[in-house]
């Protein structure tokens, strides 16, 4: 804010104390010296140094009577006899000076005496923007027959401001409407007298009523800028402080705002010299469309009068969604419309300006129509609905659309139109089904005349045309009948036939429908029919290697058998469980490959204590309620050499008599042993003593 003011003040210093040294002919004598001074600046500001620019010895002036030669009792300007500088004597106001003169020259006549010399000085008095355009009359009442055509052309009062140049009346806004538009034509009157030519008005033609001026705000001395809808109260800058004034002075010298009629939108506070806002401002209610939105403020100093002119610019908020005339619109387009076809919609309106007005309209999505935006400028968007794929009123009579206006606020604000399209029949009608594609699920082995789908066509045409009869397609495999049948009336597809997901785990059927006219037009569709499995499946067990006997002696982990599980569902159904019962010394190994295992030995067996086992293998599913399979298989254990004959008795004692003869019997002995076969087979024989010499006096006779 304080670089504003700075900049501000150096604007008003050089619209105040702007210094142009010329040296110019005038059309009656001869200036020396020119100098430039807006009109309105406060009493003493220096206008130029004529001693220093003519010249003259300073030292002399006020001896040789230094002056201003004026026909007026109170002349504008007075010369310093002190130092030549020339500046200005009272407020100068150009239109009561130079009228309407385009160029505004105040001709002086210095005298200076013994000897005498006459010096000429022009000063242009500058024009600032202190007048509004006014019009002759509030209200102007037009009377105009229905009759009139598009062009025709009204007259009406053109607006005048007492300012000149770039500062008069610029331009004609007119309230937004369908019927009129603004038409301005420039008008350059010649005015006889001293002066050439100057603009004197523009005349314009247009519907009226309320039209506003632009005040040019080129000669403000400083300018703000301040949001609409901000709180009152809500400062906007510090005039005294941006213009340099003497804030202890403000009150005393009643420091105000000159406003027109109505309640003024800000005020100066005379304490401090802080510019707030006083009430409410809404930016469409002050300057509707305007861009920018410029608020001009005349502020004023007494004693002596001092004029300062502040710009505000009020920048525009996102306070207003985009709105529709209508809720509502309906259109009715043929069904033999072509793809191009354009039809005009209404614009939404939105009174804030630049991003925050509407920047584009959408389109529901839909595949028949889109949107095209034309932009005629001035925040200026139509909408136009093109047709991109052919109607068909059989398809859909109807479409509803919604054209969504979009502002380029953050967060953007928007409104919708709902677009009815009645689509006008032509008569093309085939059966249509109401679906682009028919799937169903059916459990496996439900009952007989289950209903596994409905489907339906619709036929918009009237009569035998309109009726529809259902069959399935002419290239339907027969194998396909045997399980489904459909209703032709109602399109019901109903089970007649047993349904095994192990048999086929889907269905894929072509049907037809028809209609009853003499030359019958028809629609096929295609029915896809998902089986889900049941678990009515027990898994099954295969005995794929199997050796029926195993050594006693094999080691831990030796495979007696190979075996293969399977079920015929799928999923849940069957994932099987295999498992074989604890009191064996056998266990399941699964392999790399699925539902594959091997039963091998889980501990060292025996024989001599059990010679067979019945293994029993499990297998379960995981359905619900499950299926169970069990499968037995026999191990034989075979023998080895791995037990000693056992004496039953030992030692044996026996007695003999003496002189016994050759050969006759002493006592038997027996022994057994656990194995079996020729592991079993037990031969007798008497050891040598420990000499290593047999004892020949007895001998074992084999029975």
């Amino acid at each position: 804010m304080e670089q504003r003011g700075r900049q501000a003040r150096s604007e008003r210093t050089q619209c105040v104390a702007f210094m142009v040294v010329l040296v110019t002919v005038w059309s009656r004598v001869s200036a020396q010296v020119r100098y430039s001074v807006a009109e309105e600046v406060k009493e003493g500001t220096a206008v130029g140094n004529i001693a220093k620019d003519l010249g003259l010895d300073k030292t002399t002036l006020k001896e040789r009577g230094y002056r201003i030669v004026y026909s007026s009792t109170e002349p504008p300007f007075q010369v310093n006899q002190g130092d030549g500088i020339l500046y200005v004597n009272r407020k100068i106001d150009r239109e009561e000076v130079c009228d309407r003169s385009k160029v505004c020259v105040i001709d002086l006549k210095t005298v200076l005496e013994n000897p005498l010399e006459v010096h000429y000085v022009a000063v242009e008095i500058l024009d600032v923007n202190d007048h509004a355009p006014s019009f002759p009359e509030r209200e102007k009442m037009l009377d105009i027959f229905e009759s009139a055509l598009p062009g025709a052309r009204f007259q009406l009062q053109a607006a005048r401001d007492a300012d000149s140049g770039s500062l008069s009346v610029q331009q004609y806004k007119l309230s937004h409407n369908e019927h009129f538009r603004l038409d301005v034509k420039d008008r350059v009157m010649e005015q006889r007298g001293e002066y050439k030519s100057w603009r004197e008005r523009r005349c314009w033609f247009a519907f009226l009523v309320v039209l506003d001026v632009l005040w040019s705000g080129a000669v403000a001395q400083i300018r703000y800028s301040i949001s609409e809808e901000v709180e009152d109260g809500t400062v906007v800058g510090n005039i005294a402080k941006d213009l340099g004034l003497d804030k202890s002075a403000l009150k005393d010298r009643g420091y105000r705002i000159v406003s027109g009629s109505g309640e003024p939108l800000f005020q100066v506070n005379e304490i401090d010299g802080v510019l707030y806002v006083k009430r409410r401002i809404d930016r469409e209610e002050v300057c509707e469309r305007t861009s920018p939105c410029l608020i001009q403020l005349k502020t004023v100093l007494e004693n002596p009068l001092e004029i300062h002119y502040v710009a505000v610019e009020i920048l525009d908020i996102n306070d207003h969604s985009p709105v529709f005339p209508e809720k509502e619109k309906r259109l009715e387009i043929s069904e033999s419309a072509l793809a191009g076809a354009r039809f005009q919609l209404q614009a939404a309106r939105d009174p804030d300006v630049g991003q925050f007005s509407i920047q584009q309209y959408r389109l529901s999505h839909n595949e028949h129509f889109r949107v095209e935006v034309k932009d005629r400028g001035q925040d200026r968007k139509v909408p136009f609905l093109v047709l991109q794929k052919q109607l068909d009123r059989e398809a859909a009579g109807k479409h509803r659309l919604r054209l969504t206006a979009v502002d380029g606020g953050k967060p953007v604000k928007s409104g919708s139109i709902d677009i009815l399209v009645d689509v006008i029949d032509i008569n093309d009608n085939s059966p249509v089904f109401t679906k682009e594609l028919y799937s169903a699920t059916l459990k496996e082995n439900v009952p007989l005349g289950t209903v596994v789908i409905q489907v339906n066509a619709t036929d918009l045409d009237q009569g035998a045309n309109g009726e529809i009869i259902y069959s399935f397609g002419n290239e339907v495999d027969v194998k396909l009948m045997d399980p489904f049948s459909i209703d032709p009336n109602t399109g019901e597809i109903q089970v007649t036939g047993p349904i095994d997901f192990e048999k086929s785990k889907s269905y894929e059927i072509d049907i037809k429908a028809s209609d009853k006219g003499q030359v019958p037009l028809a629609s096929d569709k295609s029915v896809m029919i998902t089986v889900i499995d049941v678990n009515d499946n027990a898994p099954e067990i295969e005995v794929t290697s199997f050796s029926s006997s195993i050594k006693e002696d094999a080691k831990i982990g030796t495979t007696v058998a190979l075996i293969s599980v399977s079920d015929l569902d799928s999923g849940i159904n069957g994932k099987i469980i295999c498992t074989i019962k604890e009191d064996v010394p056998f266990i399941l190994s699964p392999s790399l490959q699925e539902n594959m295992y091997a039963v091998v030995t889980k501990s060292q067996l025996d024989r001599e204590e059990i010679s067979q086992y019945d293994v029993t293998i499990t297998a379960k599913d995981s359905g619900d309620p499950s299926f169970l399979t069990e499968k037995t298989i026999s191990v034989v254990i075979s023998d080895v050499n791995d037990n000693s004959p056992e004496f039953s008795i030992s030692p044996y004692t026996f007695y003999i008599s003496e002189n016994n003869s050759p050969a006759a019997p002493v006592f038997s002995v027996k022994a057994s042993d656990r194995d079996e076969s020729d592991n079993a087979l037990i031969s007798y024989h008497i050891c040598r003593d420990e000499r290593g010499v047999a004892n020949n006096r007895f001998n074992i006779d084999l029975l």
